[in-house]
């Protein structure tokens, strides 16, 4: 079975060890490597390849977010630049942020630079950091009551004139972060009280919501329409359904086919997202 294989990049050894002998004795996944500080963090995501890169926002080289940026673009500056250039050369590394403070608006920053969720260090709380991780290894994505306020404020703000054409939040994406992200409800609980009918819902909404505000971050740095990145995103989806699609066909192993059906099925309804989304910014134009 494939596990899933994760590299943690932070400037305190005693953690990144804890976190080690954690991830691996207890979790089972496979540390494929560590790195100290930025630098390490962009050129060994490059040529590792994890899964899920574990990107301390603060380290003493280079800032995690511009380092998240640069692992996509193998040449990181700042934690945020980094996440971007990480993704830029593989946008399949699921980045998760690690912070000492969930209002810190760096991570927000980071989201909007291709994060995909974020750990809160001192909190010592393993189960939350595996369900992060396993959601952001299969393409989710997850995000807390502070997150969800900057959401609303970056939709609420005025964008500049290439942006215009980008929707605004839908009702039920509103609802997703005012009732029950933002009021900090246990997603058990949101299900139990039949908001959106599942928990599994919830990581769906929050995945396709972190999805709408990246894509929203590419136009704004590439001066482009909102559904040019939009295509361009459907084409990169559509690849990785693929890509899965025919994985399946040839494995063997039922473990690895349950997780490679898991993925796929989150990228389809990703796909499928974007797709509702342009048929929204056409309708748009129309008007």
């Amino acid at each position: 079975m494939q596990r899933i294989r994760v590299l943690i990049a932070d400037d305190e050894l005693m953690w990144r060890e804890s976190m080690r002998i954690y991830l691996e004795k207890v979790l089972g996944y496979e540390v494929v490597g560590e790195a100290a500080n930025g630098e390490e963090a962009v050129e060994r995501a490059a040529d590792l390849k994890p899964d899920v890169l574990l990107m301390d926002l603060k380290m003493m080289r280079l800032d995690g977010i511009e380092d998240t940026r640069r692992v996509l673009e193998t040449n990181p500056r700042n934690g945020i630049e980094a996440t971007r250039r990480v993704l830029k050369i593989n946008p399949d590394i699921g980045v998760v942020v690690i912070t000492s403070h969930e209002t810190n608006e760096l991570v927000f920053a980071a989201m909007r630079a291709g994060a995909r969720g974020y750990i809160l260090k001192r909190t010592g709380n393993y189960e939350e950091t595996d369900r992060i991780i396993r959601a952001v290894a299969t393409g989710g994505a997850a995000f807390g009551p502070k997150v969800a306020e900057q959401f609303k404020a970056f939709f609420s703000s005025p964008q500049p004139s290439s942006l215009q054409s980008i929707p605004e939040l839908s009702n039920h994406e509103s609802t997703v972060l005012d009732r029950l992200i933002a009021q900090g409800h246990n997603r058990s609980k949101i299900a139990e009280q039949g908001f959106l009918g599942s928990s599994q819902a919830v990581s769906y909404d929050t995945t396709t919501l972190m999805d709408k505000l990246q894509n929203v971050e590419r136009a704004r740095e590439q001066d482009v329409d909102y559904l040019t990145v939009l295509k361009r995103r459907w084409d990169q989806l559509s690849q990785r359904v693929n890509a899965l699609t025919l994985a399946l066909d040839i494995e063997t192993d039922p473990l690895t086919i349950i997780k490679y059906e898991e993925q796929l099925r989150i990228f389809e309804a990703r796909r499928e997202w974007v797709d509702q989304e342009m048929r929204v910014v056409e309708e748009r134009h129309q008007t």
